[in-house]
């Protein structure tokens, strides 16, 4: 069992749930940055919930659909130009949200 699935899940802000969602209702390309170092670019496509483990962030790659669980994600940044959000961060204590903007 990895590190991610033995932790139990921190509920992100409401707002930044909220940013999340209008990525998803767009269908952004977004680039993904993980709190534990990786990054990689992918449309967002809903939040998923599962009772037992947390909120996901679907993401379509081009050989499959995966899954992030949103307390994992240290930012999320938009890749298309007048897209309605900015880059999304989280604070260090995962509850604030900073450095965001809405264009809408």
């Amino acid at each position: 069992m990895n590190q991610l699935s033995q932790n139990s899940y921190e509920p992100i802000s409401r707002e930044l749930h909220e940013y999340l969602a209008i990525a998803c209702r767009h269908h952004y390309r977004v680039l993904v940055e993980l709190k534990e170092g990786g990054q990689f670019a992918a449309l967002a496509l809903m939040i998923r919930i599962n009772q037992h483990h947390g909120e996901f962030l679907c993401l379509g790659f081009a050989e499959a659909v995966r899954e992030v669980r949103l307390d994992r994600i240290r930012a999320i940044t938009p890749l298309k130009l007048g897209a309605e959000l900015t880059r999304l961060v989280l604070s260090p204590d995962d509850t604030v949200l900073l450095n965001t903007e809405y264009a809408g």
